[in-house]
Order: C-alpha cells, then structure tokens, then sequence
C-alpha cells in the first residue's frame, strides 16, 4: 500500500502521528493548535527563554525555532508525555521542595531541561547545572531554588537516569525501538503546498541534483532561518522557495579525521561536536560560548558558517585553523579557504547549484590559548566582540640567544594566531602581523604590531555596541594575549 508523502510523521508523546502541514511552520504552533499540547509556552518566539521547551530525541530543544520538518521520523515529548514518568515526579518533588516554582510559566521548560541534562549527566556539579539550564529564563526565582532542586534531584534520585533501557530513543516515555526502525518505516519524500516546494532527501545524491534542478533553499538546524523569518504566532516563516531539509541526509554529519585533517559534517549540531575529544579544547570552548543547550541541540557548523556574520561564533576559530569549506555539486567538488568562502556580511561565494558539504582543518597542536566573547550575557548572546589568539612553542632556544620573558624558559614562539570577530564585515586576521611577531627582537616593538591590528580593526555602531567599544575592548584583548604570552 503506498504511503502519502505528502503528511509530517513523528513519535509524540510515544505514539505514532501524521498530520498535513506546511514543514516551515514551527513545532511550538503544531504542537499547541494541532494536538492541544499547550504545556509549551511561547515566550520570547526567538529561542531564548526555554519556555517552549521540548525533547526532541532525549534531548533539549526550542520548539519555537524548530520547523516541524525537522523532527520528520523523530521522537518529540512535551511536558504532558514527560509527566507521567517516574523521573518526572522526582523533578516535581525536588523543586516544590526547594522552592523552584513561583509563577509557573516557565517551569515546564526547566523540567525539559532538567531531564536532558541528568539524561547526559546524572551527577552534575553546580556549573553544569547552571550550563543546562543556560537556556531557560525564570523572572520569579532568581535562579538559586532551581539549581537547589535539580542538585536535590542529582543527588536523591539519579538512578532512575542511571538506569537505561538497552534500544530505546527516550526510555521514559518511546514505543519506538530505534531511529533506524522509525525512518525505514517511514521514508522521506517530497511534498507541495500551494506555491511552496519542500524536499527531504535520504542521501548527498539526491540533495545534489535537488539543488542542480531548482535551487532549492538548504535547511539543516533552521534556527537563524526561523528567526530570521519570523512571523506573528501561527503563521508559517517563508525563507524562500523551494526548500530543501538536510537533516535526513547522514553523509553530511559527523566527525573523523581524514587525510592528516579534521572534518566535521555540514550538517552537524553544535552540541554533538561539543563532545568530540578529536578537535582542540579551544575549539569545544569557542562552541560551548554559543546559545544555549536548546539552541545547541539544533543548531549546526554549517549554518553558522553559511550565514556568513561578522559576529558568527565559529568564524574566528575556524580562520585561524587555516580552515577549508569543501563545497559539492553533481559531479564535482572544490576546496576553499573559509577567507576566500565568506565574501562579506551574509554573504559567500557558494554557487546555486552547491552544498556545504564540510569545514576541514589541519590539526595543530598549540601550547596555548586565549579566547574571549564578550556579550550581553554568558548564554544566549550575540558577540559584542570575540577574540581568539594561539600560540605555539619550538623546543629550542631563541636564535639570537636572548628569551622572551622568563616563563617562556628559552623556549622560541614557532607559530602564533590572532583572530577577532565582530569587529569588521568579517573576520580580521593578518598572516602578515603575525609573521612580525615571530621576527621580534624585543617586546618593546610590540607597538607597531598593536598599531597594525588597530589599523585592521573597523567595528559598527548598532543595537548591541558601540564601534568606540568595540574597537577598545579588542585592543585591550590583544594586549593582554601578548602581555601574557611573553610574560605570563
């Protein structure tokens, strides 16, 4: 019996659904008009607050920025499936007991916190209790009586996220065996509505000659396209026509290393390179500084470099890794400098027939680092300013005989790095001031370094800075990475 492509299928709650939709519209709407679901609250709509909080496989994310096609063959549990489980009368326990609820509003999506975070790690320490919940926005509280409880929890009841059930996606809740039984059982296809176009490829081929035929609009996490589009409640986001879903194509994900570089998949979320031990710890610090747990969980590499912003949180990480976008089309495939990829704010050279298929980078062992973003917050913000600066030693001494600062024990600077973000219309970096830095004889010439930088730096006026700012707090960063790396 053939199957209608046409309709969005996925686990809820633990039972199979199918509903005619357009695939654009966020799962928050679905969820609260189309099933009743209204546990899931609209706050801020932009994926900051958390009070729209779902699982979405076992884990955290922002149905307000999530298209539901998106979650085509996935797991998605709301508060309502989630309270019917053990672990979440021991959620609800712990916090009447610390005094976490006050209004309520935004107490569903901390629960939904609370459990992707005890799911990754049933014995949190206070920081990564605060990091879990980074996502989620309490006007009553002031926060501490919900640390208290999930502390509470942690350490009164953690074996019922200790405990897990052998092939099942979320135990407390899933009737479905595994990912690979769900998207067999339901294949993906492609789907019309009106004017609007949608494709949802299985493998890179098809994606490719999709995107050869029509052009047809990439959409991996969506989460900047959700917001970017955004639309009053109930009304779909248009990022354009036709669109085409990667989410379901499993060539454009993970993480390995190939041919002496680092690859990670176009379509990876932030979350799950945050785990990975191959890449430099900077790198897992620059993504651990970017959104929110919930954010996280969707948003992917590929997107934040494809926006192309000055202010994209990967962006000078991945410029001073001397990184490669690899590029694909039917039949054909291209390497490029990310410099020579980003042609301006929002804008790249990728042509219309072209995917992002992954970012590469040699893997460089530096001796030390220091980044800085700076925000309006710790979580959830957009930068300001960032900075990133490496640096790597030899094992001899300085050819002229003389030491760089003490601490450094004769050792030479072999290679160094400096990156800014948000400080130009895209990243600034100077291959040229860091070979000067190498050739100093003295670190009393260090000025006519700073005053090179200074000359690079050219930051905007707008609602989140000042260029003055801006422009100050980079300089200030710069001279406190090579304040400390000769001296430190």
């Amino acid at each position: 019996m053939a199957r209608d492509k046409r309709n969005i299928h996925f686990y809820l709650n633990g039972k199979r659904v199918s509903l005619l939709v357009d695939p654009l519209k966020r799962l928050l709407d679905v969820l609260r008009e189309n099933f009743g679901l209204t546990g899931v609250k609209e706050g801020c709509g932009e994926g900051e607050c958390g009070a729209c909080s779902v699982l979405l496989d076992g884990k955290v994310v922002n149905s307000c920025i999530v298209p539901v096609g998106y979650v085509y063959g996935r797991e998605v549990i709301t508060i309502e499936g989630y309270k019917t489980t053990e672990r979440y009368r021991a959620i609800e326990e712990a916090f009447a007991r610390s005094g976490a609820v006050q209004c309520g509003f935004c107490t569903p999506g901390f629960v939904m916190a609370t459990e992707s975070l005890l799911r990754e790690n049933p014995h949190p320490g206070e920081e990564a209790i605060r990091e879990g919940i980074s996502g989620n926005l309490c006007r009553c509280t002031g926060y501490v009586s919900i640390v208290n409880g999930i502390r509470m929890v942690a350490e009164q009841s953690s074996r019922l996220w200790e405990e897990k059930e052998e092939g099942e996606i979320v135990p407390v809740v899933s009737k479905a065996s595994n990912r690979a039984e769900v998207l067999e059982d339901i294949p993906f296809g492609n789907t019309h509505y009106e004017s609007h176009n949608y494709f949802f490829p299985e493998t890179l081929r098809e994606a490719l000659e999709i995107r050869s035929r029509m052009g047809a609009i990439p959409v991996a996490g969506g989460t900047d396209l959700m917001v970017k589009y955004k639309k009053p409640a109930g009304l779909v986001p248009r990022a354009g026509d036709p669109v085409i879903f990667l989410n379901g194509v499993e060539e454009l994900r993970g993480i390995k290393r190939v041919d002496g570089f680092i690859e990670i998949g176009a379509t990876t979320e932030l979350s799950e390179i945050l785990k990975s031990e191959i890449l430099p710890p900077f790198m897992r610090e620059v993504i651990r500084g970017i959104a929110a747990p919930g954010v996280r969980n969707t948003a992917t590499i590929g997107g934040n470099i494809c926006n192309a912003s000055p202010a994209g949180d990967t962006l000078p990480a991945l410029y001073s890794l001397d990184a490669q976008v690899v590029l694909a089309s039917v039949g054909a495939r291209r390497a490029l400098p990310i410099e020579s990829f980003i042609a301006g704010p929002g804008k790249t050279v990728i042509s219309d027939d072209e995917l992002l298929v992954s970012i590469r980078f040699r893997n460089v062992d530096f001796d030390r680092y220091m980044y800085k973003k700076v925000g309006t917050r710790k979580a959830n913000a957009l930068s300001k300013v960032s900075f990133l600066g490496l640096i790597k030693f030899s094992s001899g001494v300085l050819k002229d005989g003389n030491s760089r600062g003490e601490s450094f024990a004769g050792k030479e600077i072999e290679d160094i790095r400096i990156a800014f973000g948000a400080v130009g219309p895209v990243v600034v970096r100077s291959r040229e001031l860091e070979r000067r830095l190498l050739s100093l004889k003295d670190f009393a010439m260090i000025g006519e370094v700073i005053t090179g930088y200074e000359a690079l730096i050219n930051p905007i006026d707008d609602q989140r800075s000042t260029a003055e700012y801006r422009r100050e707090v980079a300089i200030n960063l710069l001279k406190k990475f090579l304040g400390e790396m000769y001296y430190l």
